[in-house]
């Protein structure tokens, strides 16, 4: 069988276009993937940092600094690192270190908001206090 030269190029033309269009549809599998994973993954981040006090001490500590000095590094701490450098008693601590747990782990987001809100009255009237 013999093939001419133009058959030839048709042939090498169509199998080049298949195959890019083999590695184009490649391409778009795995880089959906990545956006399936990376969706996932940040649909976890966001159920770890669901805790209002937790996001709530992340803005003061990115305004005022980690050591909320006034001085922001860019660093930001969470709500039970905030607890440990307030200077409020040892009772208080433990006090809103249950708070926060029990928020965590088994209020809705709606009573999750007003345990939050009562914290804070709780955190303002320490801070007055002293």
């Amino acid at each position: 069988m013999h093939i001419d030269l133009q058959s030839k190029s048709k042939i090498m033309k169509a199998i080049q276009t298949s195959v890019l269009i083999i590695l184009f549809f490649i391409t778009q599998l795995i880089s959906a993937q990545k956006t399936k994973d990376t969706a996932k993954n940040q649909e976890k981040t966001a159920k770890k940092s669901d805790n209002l006090l937790d996001r709530q001490a992340n803005v003061l500590s990115s305004i005022f600094g980690e050591d909320l000095n006034g001085k922001s590094n860019g660093k930001t701490i969470g709500f039970l690192e905030l607890l440990e450098k307030m200077d409020i008693t040892s009772e208080q601590k433990l006090e809103y270190k249950n708070s926060y747990y029990l928020q965590a782990k088994k209020l809705t987001q709606k009573q999750k908001d007003s345990l939050s809100k009562v914290i804070e009255k709780k955190i303002l009237e320490a801070q007055q206090d002293q």
